[in-house]
């Protein structure tokens, strides 16, 4: 069984049975509420604090109104909880740093023959000190655990953006690759170049700031080189985003987007 009062002061109150026949009546008193900002505890959100509202008892709901101004520049989530008569203000977000005054509007449910009685209002405000705020254990691991899932959420999407960014710059790579040996392949069928076949050794201990040059004969500054991995350093030639460059007479620069565990060995291919 619902009955439902009139409407007052912008407010309408629900109560819901049954009431045992005797019916019920409801109250609403209309208060303001200083929160101090001093008065705040906890160390992060959600705040809390405990404030004093005259004649609230058990039974009692307590809602928190902002004025228009207010929710124009309020930049908090205030709530009210009543406990067995002590009313708690929460609030998520940053510690407020100055006093709030809030209007609150207490709604009181008495209902004859037994009933239990249900009151649905809508939420006023409060005025909250700063350092009365304090966390409660389940309103604070609640509050982490999502923000642990959102921060695993973005780490996941960067993840996925920085794998994609790395497979298209390998993928470029490889075809730039494939396109030289395939121009350096016609040369050679058309009897207009010769090339040589080196292998050349990247120290580990030569890596500076993730470069290091080497010297390679035969390699001038305008003519076309293929680089490839050796077989014994293929995968960390890879995983490490091994490349060529910089071409100069008599010499190859390499760099790497992560210094290997070991020697890296290159196989060249010098077309002249």
């Amino acid at each position: 069984m619902v009955q439902q009062y009139g409407e007052g002061g912008g407010i309408t109150v629900t109560m819901e049975g049954p009431f045992g026949g005797g019916g019920g009546s409801v109250t609403t008193k209309t208060t303001n509420i200083t929160l101090p900002a001093s008065a705040w505890k906890g160390a992060e959100s959600p705040f809390s604090q405990v404030v004093d509202v005259d004649k609230v008892s058990i039974n009692s709901q307590v809602n928190l109104q902002l004025s228009d101004e207010q929710l124009k520049n309020f930049p908090y989530a205030f709530t009210a909880v009543n406990e067995g008569g002590v009313v708690t203000v929460y609030s998520i977000g940053d510690k407020p740093i100055i006093d709030y005054t809030i209007q609150a509007t207490i709604l009181e449910v008495v209902t004859s023959g037994g009933g239990n009685a249900k009151i649905i209002g809508n939420t006023v405000g409060t005025t909250m000190p700063r350092t009365n705020w304090e966390q409660t254990d389940s309103t604070k691991a609640d509050y982490l655990k999502g923000r642990d899932v959102l921060e695993m959420l973005i780490q996941t999407a960067q993840n996925t953006a920085n794998s994609a960014n790395n497979a298209a710059a390998n993928a470029k790579t490889a075809a730039d690759r494939a396109h030289t040996a395939a121009n350096n392949a016609q040369k050679t069928a058309d009897g207009k170049v010769s090339k040589e076949n080196v292998t050349i050794t990247l120290p580990r201990s030569n890596w500076s700031s993730n470069n290091q040059t080497v010297s390679v004969s035969g390699v001038t500054t305008d003519n076309d080189v293929f680089v490839s991995a050796a077989p014994a350093s293929y995968i960390e030639y890879a995983e490490c985003m091994i490349r060529c460059t910089t071409q100069e007479n008599g010499k190859l620069t390499f760099s790497c987007s992560e210094v290997p565990t070991g020697d890296i060995y290159v196989n060249v291919i010098i077309f002249n």
